[in-house]
């Protein structure tokens, strides 16, 4: 039993470490699915086959219902489930639930039966981290070899800039607490100098992306992060306020020349809050008009250039996402799941304020919610949801409170 416990342990952590295997894509007997479904799919049996008999089967289900995540989490995929059967495009949809609700809850379901201590906590973000930290050294290697994009941005093997990003920011997070705000005086040298060299080289790749909202989500993540732990000791407050002022300076300096950056400053006609700004305009009138059930998954872009005859020229037609988290939740999982996602954020926000304010010495809640953070606060923005990594990345930080 032992060893099985251990073995899972291990590939818990080796899925999270592998999430990027989604991206190799292929199909089987007809269904389209890709090589992190699939050894999520062997892990989900091994848990069945050890955990499962029709006695314990009824006492879990028990305990599922008594949960308080329960009922916010069914209101999301009844909402979800709803919309995809009202959507134009069924299938894009359900491929959709498959891959960004059903596979990483299934990843969650058994973290939840399988990680129980807080050591074990550690052992799964710290998968992520190693995650992150390799794809940064390979998006790195992209940048000393010139691949980027056609305006001089870093996005390696994802589609854009802001996917990289998206996927390394978690990674910076909980690097940056254990090498700056974690109280290291105890810590063994060769730990510190591990984490700060991911931190560095996760960082680095974050920078290259020349993603804003990610750069500034992450800041105030990592500012909510250091008042929580330092809220009764002023002069660290202040230290690490001056500090954080002092990066955001330091970037402004080597941004200011950039035409990114000017064309945001200028609010400029094709800068890309200006596009934002009318991709929100057109998802507002998407949403008037299928308020409650929404239009299903993966159906935004479709319904996106249908409505184009409500608004001048669009600047940017290529758009799958409304780039703005609760739009998206709304326009692809109605009314319903929007409302199962907002009370599933409250409660869990509840849960590990209380656990921060119950325990200060336990870290994990800490950057827990500094990614929680990240996710909502560069979800105004951009869509840090509706995409395979970024919800194995949501469920998995969920479920390890």
């Amino acid at each position: 039993m032992k060893k099985t416990k251990i073995y899972m342990k291990i590939l818990l952590g080796a899925a999270v470490f592998l999430t990027p295997t989604y991206l190799i894509r292929f199909d089987v007997m007809g269904i389209p699915t890709n090589m992190w479904e699939l050894l999520l799919g062997a892990i989900f049996l091994m848990w069945l086959k050890e955990d499962f008999s029709k006695k314990k089967l009824k006492i879990w289900w028990e305990d599922v219902k008594k949960n308080q995540y329960f009922f916010p989490i069914t209101l999301i995929l009844v909402g979800t489930t709803v919309s995809t059967l009202a959507a134009k495009d069924m299938e894009a949809s359900l491929g959709i639930v498959k891959g960004w609700f059903v596979m990483p809850l299934l990843l969650a379901l058994v973290i939840a039966k399988k990680i129980k201590i807080n050591k074990d906590r550690e052992w799964i973000l710290s998968a992520m981290v190693l995650s992150a930290t390799i794809v940064a050294v390979i998006a790195i290697t992209y940048y000393m070899y010139g691949y980027l994009t056609y305006d001089g941005r870093l996005r390696a093997f994802w589609e854009s800039p802001n996917h990289l990003a998206m996927y390394l920011a978690p990674g910076s997070i909980l690097s940056f607490w254990n090498v700056f705000l974690k109280n290291n005086k105890k810590e063994k040298i060769w730990k510190v100098v591990l984490w700060s060299g991911a931190f560095a080289l996760i960082a680095t790749s974050i920078y290259l992306t020349k993603s804003y909202a990610t750069w500034m989500a992450i800041f105030v993540s990592v500012g909510v992060m250091g008042y929580l732990k330092h809220k009764k000791n002023k002069t660290a407050l202040l230290q690490g306020a001056a500090v954080l002022i002092f990066a955001i300076g330091i970037i402004f300096v080597f941004q200011i020349q950039q035409d990114k950056f000017t064309q945001l400053i200028k609010f400029e006609e094709r800068s890309s809050l200006s596009s934002r700004i009318m991709i929100w305009k057109a998802s507002t009138k998407i949403i008037q008009d299928n308020w409650f059930f929404g239009i299903g998954p993966g159906n935004f872009q479709a319904s996106y250039l249908e409505y184009q005859k409500h608004f001048p020229p669009y600047l940017e037609w290529a758009v799958p996402q409304p780039h703005n988290l609760f739009l998206a939740f709304w326009l692809q999982s109605g009314l319903v799941g929007l409302v199962g996602f907002l009370w599933l954020l409250l409660v869990w926000t509840k849960s590990v304020l209380k656990k921060i304010k119950g325990d200060a010495n336990n870290h994990i809640p800490y950057f827990l919610l500094g990614i929680m953070v990240y996710f909502l606060i560069h979800g105004l923005v951009d869509t840090t949801y509706w995409k395979n990594d970024l919800a194995i990345m949501f469920w998995t930080v969920f479920v390890l409170i």
